[in-house]
């Protein structure tokens, strides 16, 4: 589930409100494998970089 919203994110280059939920959501409930984390990892330095826009 996490790939596939990562995937999104990063095909379309932005992360609105309802993926941030579905993110925080799905880390809060299970345990992340190392994968995942690279993942949210990449996330996390495409903000930062501004390679990802942040939409309503």
């Amino acid at each position: 589930m996490i790939t596939s919203v990562v995937k999104r994110i990063l095909t379309t280059r932005t992360i609105c409100r309802t993926d941030q939920e579905l993110l925080m959501n799905l880390l809060n409930r299970s345990i992340i494998s190392e994968a995942d984390m690279t993942l949210i990892n990449r996330i996390h330095i495409g903000l930062h970089d501004g390679l990802l826009r942040v939409v309503d």
